[in-house]
């Protein structure tokens, strides 16, 4: 399973419309501390869902092919995976071994702004309301279309195929990056993996002309899957491990700096392409 168009240039009143972005459950205060990003393409919705295990450490799950069943309706299989280290140097593409099924997602949106998550993880059905999260100027975005005169950077980036496995949820509203970055703990090899491990920037001010930056967050919270205990969002801890940047070159290319920990790499990224037409935001 990989991480891995045309854009028309009819008219947007004919476009459909775009649900990629960030998304919380609503109320937000009520359950803050986990999101899950959408990026969308074509028909397919690969979704990348930032939560925590039982014992209270970040988890991401992936549902990399949420297919579209309905109108406003996609569902797929989630997926837990492991990989090399974040910092490891090379980054061995994951293959299908990396591969945990972990349930299955089917999100069903009301509108653009609006919708629900049901899911079953480990056994455990439950039921969400989300909403999109707004935290600037948000864009208007569509699939397909043609993009504006200012570059918006929100969508999924990734290194390639040779590091196929980790990436990078970006969400672009006024001057402000709001990343998410999934990836794996630190030590982890091919030969022996880690476990999942995300990293957040909430604040990546623009600081140039295709530059933002800001600090990295490592987040820890209750076990969101237990029917018998409500989430507290107030048992989230944020710890501050480092910082990042990103550099972007053009729409589609650009670099992607990070310290974890004192670990400093930088890899080139673009965005990924998975299907077509792609979201786009002006």
């Amino acid at each position: 399973m990989n991480f891995a168009g045309a854009i028309g240039s009819i008219s947007t009143t004919t476009l459909a419309p775009s649900y990629q972005g960030l998304w919380l459950k609503t109320p937000f205060a009520s359950e803050s501390g986990w999101g899950i990003n959408f990026t969308h393409q074509g028909s397919v919705l690969f979704a990348t869902w930032f939560t925590y295990d039982a014992d209270g450490g970040g988890m991401w799950l992936v549902m990399s092919n949420g297919n579209q069943t309905a109108p406003g309706r996609f569902q797929g299989d989630l997926f837990r995976t492991t990989g090399p280290g974040f910092s490891a140097e090379p980054f061995t593409p994951i293959t299908a071994s990396n591969y945990t099924n972990v349930g299955s997602l089917m999100v069903t949106f009301s509108d653009v702004n609006n919708g629900s998550m049901d899911y079953t993880v480990n056994g455990v059905t439950q039921t969400k309301p989300i909403a999109r999260y707004v935290y600037a100027t948000a864009p208007t975005c569509t699939v397909g279309g043609t993009a504006g005169a200012n570059t918006n950077y929100g969508d999924l980036w990734w290194r390639s195929e040779a590091e196929s496995g980790w990436g990078v949820n970006i969400v672009h509203q006024g001057d402000i990056l709001f990343a998410t970055w999934f990836t794996y703990e630190a030590g982890g090899t091919a030969s022996a993996p880690a476990k999942g491990l995300w990293l957040v920037m909430s604040n990546g001010d623009k600081t140039g002309n295709g530059v933002y930056s800001g600090v990295l967050q490592r987040t820890s919270g209750p076990n969101p899957f237990s029917n018998s205990t409500a989430f507290d969002p107030n048992l989230v801890q944020r710890t501050t491990v480092g910082d990042a940047t990103f550099t972007f070159a053009d729409a589609d290319t650009g670099t992607f700096r990070s310290t974890v920990n004192g670990v400093t790499r930088t890899k080139p990224i673009q965005r990924l392409r998975y299907s077509t037409p792609a979201t786009v935001c002006r």
